[in-house]
């Protein structure tokens, strides 16, 4: 993401912009394992369980949330294409490179969070923790298109 900042003096709006979203249920066992869980991290939060960093962020203010964790349409910036993590050698075919003149690409080192955590992420939410995610992550699931439905 940082390699990207030094670009933005150069926005035109006649480029064509497009997107990367991830499932938020997903999305936030990753940022629990991968940001808040891992000594070292500027986020840790030690001896956190996952429930209890769900409910960290049922008390915050979602437009001060980390760019890991805020809800991915809170910008509000128009893409020409959003292409879904789970699905992105499609999407990015079908979307993306008719659009920008390149050959369809394949991403195959996307590494489901399954392999990397042990158990799919659906077992780390309880019912408690998926009212809190349909509630914060409401738009998100409309406006991207993900099943609000764990």
């Amino acid at each position: 993401h940082e390699q990207c900042v030094k670009y933005i003096d150069q926005y035109d709006e006649s480029y064509f912009h497009w997107q990367v979203t991830r499932n938020p249920y997903s999305r936030l066992v990753s940022c629990y394992f991968d940001k808040i869980n891992r000594a070292g991290t500027r986020w840790y939060l030690d001896g956190a369980s996952f429930a209890d960093w769900i409910e960290t962020l049922a008390s915050g203010d979602v437009e001060s949330f980390d760019r890991h964790w805020r809800p991915q349409s809170i910008s509000g910036e128009p893409v020409g294409a959003v292409c879904h993590l789970e699905r992105l050698t499609d999407d990015f075919r079908e979307l993306v490179a008719p659009n920008v003149g390149m050959d369809p690409v394949e991403f195959s080192n996307i590494m489901p969070a399954t392999r990397r955590y042990g158990e799919p992420y659906q077992a780390y939410y309880g019912e408690r923790q998926v009212e809190i995610v349909k509630h914060i992550y409401a738009r998100d699931f409309e406006v991207l298109g993900y099943d609000i439905n764990l």
